[in-house]
């Protein structure tokens, strides 16, 4: 590789801040990278690939997947695509009306794209608020959740391996 931001990671897992709510992107406990490459954060992508400006020569993608965790994304969380020359853009961005999974190309004349600010997340259910349990987790913090979904939602959560707490 001839390009010192060249990578590629491969996440089984993310660590979410549950203090929060957010993705911890740049948690690489789970994750697998290219040995001769950098480690990418997870929910961004990017290339030096093209100097084309269509989408069909783009090879970095990024894909967030949160079905199944009882987790999606907040509305208010967007991407942004940065680099040379000043208008590269995504390409093939796609967000699910449920806010669990999103994807896109990014890339060309050494363009990238990255989540604006935080990864922030809430809970995909929201039922009527009786009888609570309450998780402790370290640092104190306490997640209060209904006791009819919480076993199930979490049970589901830690199955498909795509979260972990801290």
């Amino acid at each position: 590789m001839n390009y010192s931001a060249a990578g590629l990671t491969k996440f089984r897992k993310v660590r979410l801040d549950l203090a929060r709510m957010a993705i911890v992107r740049d948690d690489f406990t789970f994750a697998e990278s290219d040995p001769f490459g950098r480690r990418i954060a997870y929910g961004s992508a990017g290339d030096c690939y093209s100097m084309h400006y269509s989408g069909a020569c783009r090879k970095g993608h990024f894909k967030v997947n949160l079905t199944h965790t009882g987790l999606r994304l907040k509305l208010s969380i967007h991407w942004q695509a940065i680099g040379f020359p000043p208008s590269v853009a995504m390409h093939d961005y796609k967000r699910s009306k449920d806010g669990t999974l999103v994807s896109a190309k990014c890339g060309g004349w050494c363009g990238k794209c990255r989540p604006i600010g935080e990864m922030l997340v809430e809970q995909t259910v929201c039922r009527k608020h009786t009888g609570y349990i309450a998780f402790s987790f370290p640092l104190l913090t306490k997640v209060w959740v209904n006791s009819r979904t919480a076993a199930q939602t979490l049970a589901r959560a830690l199955r498909s391996h795509s979260i972990s707490f801290i």
